[in-house]
């Protein structure tokens, strides 16, 4: 089996949080700070170039303001589930 992060279903996921970030008007550097996290993290994660678990995904939507389950919901829309 292919890694998930490399097929298109997961191209969903990335853009979401793309999304939340830039309507938050957050810079990658700005939202890795506000996580505790490195700019080159945020930037892995965004390019598909690392995984994002359950809890970092909440941490990332909540840093932008966003509520982590009406964010899920919207990607389980996207993906026709």
């Amino acid at each position: 089996m292919a890694n998930i992060i490399f097929s298109p279903e997961y191209d969903v996921l990335p853009a979401a949080l793309v999304e939340q970030r830039v309507r938050a008007g957050l810079s990658q550097r700005e939202l890795a700070k506000k996580m505790g996290r490195s700019n080159a993290h945020i930037s892995r994660i965004e390019r598909q170039q690392a995984r994002i678990e359950i809890v970092e995904f909440c941490n990332y939507v909540q840093a932008c303001g966003a509520d982590p389950v009406r964010i899920f919901s919207d990607i389980l829309y996207r993906l026709g589930r």
